[in-house]
């Protein structure tokens, strides 16, 4: 996806990045948005186009490798938290429950839990708390 000035302009772009937390960077393309970014992303600026951009073939690569994996969860919080697996700001768009089921999961990593990470949530929810139910302590409902 590429910036389109006629849409949204620079300033706004890189204010609501920063503020959404939708980047933790920015790539200007001139001196002039160099100057802008600057005032939202400080320091974290790319220079210059010598960034080679890794495309990953499954969207959910980092979360997969990850407790994420078990935890049953819509597509859209799959792929925000994908790019953020080491934020545990981010996990603040998990449910209440989902964030009980998830610190089961860590605390019993060997306990069979399924992968069902980009599976529907209202059938891997079921599976997943089959399992969180075998375990001591409170479950989610």
């Amino acid at each position: 996806m590429r910036y389109d000035p006629k849409v949204v302009n620079y300033e706004t772009l890189a204010r609501e990045s920063k503020n959404k937390r939708c980047a933790d960077r920015a790539f200007p393309g001139s001196t002039a948005e160099r100057k802008v970014a600057a005032k939202y992303f400080g320091k974290q600026l790319h220079a210059g186009n010598k960034m080679q951009v890794r495309r990953v073939k499954d969207s959910k690569y980092y979360a997969s490798r990850t407790p994420l994996a078990k935890l049953p969860m819509t597509e859209a919080q799959a792929a925000k938290l994908n790019g953020k697996v080491s934020d545990p700001r981010s996990y603040d768009i998990l449910s209440p429950r989902q964030q009980a089921l998830l610190k089961k999961i860590k605390a019993h990593p060997k306990a069979g839990w399924p992968t069902v990470l980009g599976q529907p949530l209202v059938s891997s929810w079921p599976r997943t708390l089959a399992v969180a139910n075998r375990q001591k302590g409170s479950t989610p409902k």
